[in-house]
């Protein structure tokens, strides 16, 4: 099934060509007649595929006012309720796809950076969207966390962390304390939840009463990421630093330099309540553009430097049973990037964005997903590196997104949207 049916009269051909290869680099699957095959039953498959997209692109011009085919397949998409129409020349469309805004393409430069192309993905991006829009926040939102299946969190520029309700869509709790924006956040599994701010500290929370429970004080710059390693948590810093922290008592227990602000840092294996909250290795993204995974006594047991053109905006460790443990990279460089932990090699390479990647998340090590300022969240299968979803139309671009232990997946756009797509969504799409 494919994401987009494109209808147009044969005199279009080579127009459509490039309007099917801008929306393919988009990462959609587009359908068109180029791909019937000698002996296919030509009308039988075209229907088929017309009532099996998502979305149908009608291609309007005068040869199209022609085509009794394109009509037809315009009407059948009105119907279903899925047309989107774009004009190739001047020609306006009939009754009823004149009663859907045509997007004029009659001067497109056949880039996917062109303000018509995008107002055409936008289109498209609204009648794909299998998402739920839960209750927005007053502003800009960071990174996000889920919380098990039914909640999701994710901190804002007032400085506010707020838990969503996943089966409601409202927001079920709001954590103040920071006195500037909130960067970022995590969970383990006893009830608490860690976040960092340019404020330069991070606070543990209780998520059941929304109590503070400890300030952890002491870096000198903006508290950038902050993730729950072995029994502690761990900060990355903007002053240099990396700290691993006691959650009980807020006591630094180990500070380390690195070269450059540290902007990401995730655990290589998960929190576990009662171990000791010191010893946790965690890998370390940076603005310099490299990755590493830091012991706290032996510093840097694998470094790669220039793993991206550009900072490094976050990280994730994929762990599935049994495998090699991973890390998932998110670069400036409008790619995320797979490596082994064990020794820094490069497994592959997640392409698809039109903009820096600011986000990715995973949680069973068999899914990743990504959030770009593209406006984009995209799914990928860790394994062989596809795309499985294109999530579009995020306002703002798209600063933290997460995965719940279910496949859920949830996404903060940088205008206070929130969205949720549920497995059961995804698996429709």
């Amino acid at each position: 099934m494919a994401d987009v049916f494109l209808s147009y009269a044969g005199q279009d051909r080579t127009a459509v060509a490039a309007l099917a290869g801008a929306l393919e680099l988009g990462g959609w699957t587009v359908w068109w007649d180029h791909a019937l095959r000698g002996g296919d039953e030509f009308a039988g498959v075209i229907q088929q595929q017309l009532d099996d997209a998502r979305c149908v692109v009608v291609a309007w011009s005068q040869w199209a006012a022609q085509s009794g085919w394109v009509a037809a397949e315009g009407q059948r998409a009105f119907d279903a309720r899925k047309v989107v129409t774009v004009r190739l020349d001047h020609l306006t469309p009939p009754l009823p796809l004149n009663l859907v805004q045509a997007i004029d393409l009659t001067r497109w430069d056949r880039t996917i950076d062109a303000p018509e192309f995008t107002e055409l993905t936008v289109a498209i991006a609204a009648r794909l969207d299998p998402t739920v829009r839960l209750t927005p926040a007053p502003g800009p939102l960071m990174r996000a966390t889920a919380i098990g299946d039914w909640w999701a969190a994710a901190g804002c520029r007032d400085g506010v962390v707020r838990v969503w309700d996943l089966a409601t869509g409202e927001i079920a709790r709001t954590l103040a304390g920071h006195g500037d924006i909130a960067t970022a956040i995590d969970h383990d599994r006893a009830d608490r939840l860690v976040s960092g701010s340019t404020d330069r500290t991070a606070r543990v929370w209780r998520l059941s009463t929304g109590a503070e429970l400890v300030v952890l004080a002491g870096h000198r710059g903006p508290v950038d990421d902050v993730a729950f390693a072995g029994g502690g948590v761990v900060t990355a810093s903007a002053d240099r630093t990396v700290r691993w922290w006691d959650p009980d008592t807020g006591r630094t227990l180990h500070s380390l330099p690195v070269a450059a602000p540290a902007l990401a840092c995730s655990a290589l294996g998960a929190p576990e309540p009662g171990a000791d909250p010191g010893a946790a290795r965690i890998v370390v993204g940076d603005r310099a553009g490299s990755w590493y995974v830091l012991d706290p006594d032996r510093g840097a047991l694998v470094r790669v430097d220039d793993a991206h053109h550009g900072t490094i905006f976050a990280t994730a460790t994929p762990a599935a049973e049994g495998s090699a443990p991973l890390v998932v990279t998110a670069g400036a460089d409008a790619v995320a990037r797979v490596w082994d932990a064990t020794d820094g090699r490069l497994v592959r390479t997640l392409r698809g964005h039109r903009g820096p990647v600011l986000s990715c998340a995973t949680h069973d090590g068999e899914l990743v997903v990504t959030g770009s300022a593209d406006g984009t969240a995209r799914l990928w299968d860790v394994a062989s590196g596809e795309q499985v979803l294109v999530i579009a139309g995020h306002d703002g671009g798209v600063p933290g997104c997460a995965l719940t232990p279910s496949g859920g997946t949830f996404t903060t756009s940088g205008t206070g949207q929130t969205r949720f797509l549920t497995p059961t969504a995804r698996r429709a799409a």
